[in-house]
């Protein structure tokens, strides 16, 4: 079984984790959280916050 370190992050539901490797560099956190954001199903307004909020970090 493999350590949950991650399982406090937000918006890991569901996602193919790269636990044990390298960090993700900004950019590719970015996309990340960006295909997590695409796998919801949020109101428009919603969805445009949390993109703000993705490309602000």
């Amino acid at each position: 079984m493999t350590p949950k370190g991650a399982a406090g992050l937000k918006g890991t539901k569901g996602s193919s984790s790269v636990a044990g490797t390298s960090p993700l560099t900004k950019e590719a956190y970015q996309q990340q959280q960006l295909d997590l954001l695409k796998e919801q199903s949020l109101p428009y307004a919603e969805d445009q916050k949390r993109y703000k909020q993705i490309m602000a970090e």
